[in-house]
């Protein structure tokens, strides 16, 4: 085998991206789980106009990150968003990707 190829495929770490919308083009603010507890400041500066940055070891969706989001910004851009609309009464489909990577 040549040098610097292994047989074994190298673990890179994920990440996630969570990425909400609406029919009629409206979003909520998108975030990303980044493979780190603690993002390097010149890193959270950069990317925090586009989406926000969560830190996390694993990267992935846990029950205990998605409350997190649903209760600091899911629930409450809904809400918002009732109000602008005026159609505080209105139901909302929210549809989950269960992906089982």
């Amino acid at each position: 085998m040549p040098a610097g190829f292994s047989k074994t495929p190298m673990k890179i770490p994920n990440a996630t991206l969570v990425v909400t919308g609406a029919t009629d083009g409206y979003s909520l603010k998108s975030f990303v789980l980044w493979p780190c507890h603690k993002l390097p400041d010149e890193l959270r500066l950069v990317l925090s106009s586009q989406l926000d940055v969560w830190g996390e070891n694993e990267c992935w969706m846990t029950e205990a990150l998605f409350l997190k989001y649903a209760e600091e910004v899911l629930l409450p851009g809904i809400a918002q968003r009732r109000e602008t609309l005026k159609k505080n009464d209105e139901r909302c489909l929210l549809l989950l990707d269960s992906h089982s990577s």
